[in-house]
């Protein structure tokens, strides 16, 4: 079962995307060749590979422990922001997004 156009056109509706036609048709395209790619990976047999196999052999670096506190649990960091509460940044209310959460128009 492929992708078709109504498909992408209701991904991009949801995403708020307005892709002209042309983009419609190399979505469409290209969702179809994913597709087909991870269908080929699922009829590749790995019944006889150990879960926890990695491809690089010895062990995998470990960072650095850190030792000092978190600034975000320390109160407002040394940035300072304008204003700071119970371990948030307090930003100023975006007006253009009152309402029904549609940005309004700039006049």
């Amino acid at each position: 079962m492929g992708v078709s156009r109504g498909d992408v056109a209701r991904i991009a509706e949801l995403a708020r995307l307005c892709p002209d036609e042309e983009s419609m048709v190399r979505l469409t395209s290209e969702l179809n060749r994913i597709l087909d790619h991870v269908r080929l990976l699922e009829e590749v047999d790995v019944s006889g590979i150990d879960e926890s196999t990695r491809v690089t052999e010895g062990a995998l670096p470990f960072r650095d422990a850190r030792t000092e506190s978190d600034p975000l649990t320390e109160g407002a960091p040394a940035n300072r922001a304008p204003a700071w509460g119970e371990g948030f940044f307090s930003v100023p209310r975006i007006e253009a997004l009152d309402g029904d959460g549609a940005p309004s128009e700039v006049g």
